[in-house]
């Protein structure tokens, strides 16, 4: 399945509120026409949205939200991108609080983090066990269509939402382009950490190694 559109994820949110007709989407988003229409399309032949019999546009993930246990998530695996949409959407319309919507957000943005870093460390494994180069190009391809670009996508559009709910928590609008500053500082600063001690590793290491090729030449 097909990773969704910025657009697409803003119709079935407006879907999710209520069935609307293509006037009323054409009004609330800054959208032409034959935009909202592509999309449209692209949402019913993926099984998202369906036209009534009133000619108004429907989302079908309440529907497939409500038979979707939560319980049975796995930490280290995210959900299909769409039905994580769905599922933040109907926790965050659970409260008015904004601190409980910054920390659902924020909880959601860092799960998907990480379990997309340990599915990055699961595909490298996958790769050293295929059988020549050709396999394991395919295996990388397979990966980052499948998974990775709309999993990556999914992350810019909640870590955006994440920034626009600080914002408007803390009155920094700095806060609206810049989520992760300050929310995941010390997390960040760890994994910042790691990143120059395996580069110092590395370097140094390297350097020994040209030095010593110099001297034999």
């Amino acid at each position: 399945m097909k990773p969704l559109s910025r657009n697409e994820v803003a119709i079935l949110r407006l879907l999710e509120e209520r069935p609307r007709k293509f006037g009323e989407l054409e009004k609330e988003l800054d959208l032409s026409r034959p935009v909202i229409s592509k999309h449209l399309k692209s949402l019913q032949k993926q099984g998202f949205v369906i036209r009534n019999s009133e000619r108004e546009y429907e989302s079908l993930l309440k529907r497939q939200i409500k038979k979707f246990d939560v319980s049975a998530l796995k930490p280290t695996e995210p959900i299909e991108t769409t039905r994580a949409v769905t599922l933040l959407e109907s926790a965050l319309r659970l409260t008015a609080d904004k601190e409980t919507q910054v920390h659902l957000t924020g909880s959601f943005v860092k799960w998907t983090l990480h379990a997309t870093m340990i599915s990055i460390a699961k595909v490298i494994d996958d790769t050293t066990e295929a059988k020549d180069l050709p396999e394991a190009q395919a295996i990388i391809k397979r990966f980052i269509d499948q998974y990775l670009a709309p999993r990556l996508q999914l992350l810019a559009i909640e870590a955006s939402r994440l920034g626009k709910l600080l914002a408007e928590l803390s009155k920094h609008p700095d806060l609206a382009t810049r989520p992760f500053r300050g929310v995941y500082e010390s997390e960040l600063s760890e994994v910042v950490e790691i990143a120059k001690s395996a580069f110092l590793e590395f370097a140094t290491k390297y350097t020994e190694l040209r030095k010593t090729q110099i001297k034999k030449t």
